[in-house]
């Protein structure tokens, strides 16, 4: 699914009630050199239900396999995203598309109508092979 972001959407630092040994002194996550980061989007902005989610979702990169021929590609990709989440952030102003995925923590809550409900605090920005795509087409 697509989500159009504005700074007030999501968080880059790491909100209290998710900190974690792996962030930095400044408790936000660090770009890894595999391509991995986090963000926290609010609960408010996915158009389907976080209702046991405090205030945020995780949206999480995965990692790219670094003997992929094409890992230099697909990390300048992840990396430039994760450059342009930041410089949204500071901006305090605009917007940014993101894709992400729903799998595997989603499920169907009813179906007429047809409506979903994430079953963890957790999406993945969408990835095929460790590259991000930025389309929701196949």
């Amino acid at each position: 699914m697509r989500l159009e972001l504005r700074p007030w959407d999501f968080a880059l630092s790491v909100p209290l009630s998710e900190r974690r040994p792996r962030y930095a002194e400044s408790n936000r996550f660090r770009f890894s050199s595999t391509g991995q980061f986090e963000i926290f989007v609010r609960t408010r902005v996915l158009p389907v239900a976080a209702s046991h989610c405090r205030r945020y979702v995780m949206a999480r990169m995965p990692a790219t396999d670094p003997a992929d021929p094409a890992a230099g590609a697909k990390l300048q990709a992840k990396r430039a995203l994760f450059d342009r989440l930041q410089a949204l952030k500071s901006s305090g102003s605009g917007s940014a598309a993101v894709v992400v995925e729903l799998n595997p923590y989603v499920r169907v809550a009813s179906e007429t109508p047809l409506r979903l409900e994430l079953t963890q605090c957790n999406v993945f920005f969408r990835q095929v092979n460790g590259a991000y795509v930025d389309r929701v087409e196949p």
